[in-house]
């Protein structure tokens, strides 16, 4: 939805610009930004201009008369340094994730981990829809962060998985015409 931004006209930007949710972003700018960095990612699509804002910097000056330290979004900076296929594996990584969320959602709606779960799932929309407007790993506090939340999330996952399948596993015998349990106390 943000990406909305570059098809939008200068005019109706400042118009945006001037309501006070919005003030923050400097929308005519951050267009301006995106618009140079695509114009970047799309000349070097398939290898990218290379790791880092150094790399970034230097390449930007050939599209934009101000020099930003970045694209100011986090998918069009992965494609701007890495190029469409680490774009690709990015977004094929966030893909699975939300697959793996939906086919879980049984085992985490009766798990312990349920909480962590939902709330991983949560911090991740916040960080990508924050990245939609902020290259979000430009900080190492933030780029940690994503991929701590990246990895909680699928650990979460996975424990309310092993948890469902510890549950049926433990009364299956119960429910065999072939199987008995008998309790005996040893004292």
């Amino acid at each position: 939805v943000p990406s909305v931004l570059l098809f939008l006209g200068k005019d109706l930007l400042a118009m945006l610009d001037k309501f006070p949710i919005f003030s923050s972003l400097d929308l005519p700018a951050l267009a301006e930004q995106w618009s140079a960095s695509l114009r970047m990612f799309i000349e070097n699509m398939w290898v990218g201009v290379g790791i880092g804002s150094d790399s970034f910097k230097s390449e930007i000056v050939f599209y934009s008369p101000t020099v930003y330290p970045d694209s100011g979004n986090l998918f069009l900076e992965i494609g701007c340094e890495a190029g469409i296929f680490a774009l690709a594996v990015f977004i094929m990584m966030i893909l699975a994730r939300l697959f793996h969320r939906v086919a879980y959602r049984r085992q985490a709606a009766n798990s312990a981990v349920k909480l962590l779960c939902s709330f991983s799932s949560i911090a991740m929309c916040v960080l990508l829809a924050f990245g939609a407007v902020n290259y979000l790993w430009s900080d190492l506090h933030l780029n940690f962060l994503f991929w701590c939340v990246f990895g909680i999330g699928g650990a979460a996952l996975r424990v309310a998985k092993r948890e469902q399948d510890d549950r049926i596993g433990y009364f299956a015998d119960g429910r065999s015409l072939e199987s008995s349990s008998i309790d005996i106390d040893i004292e």
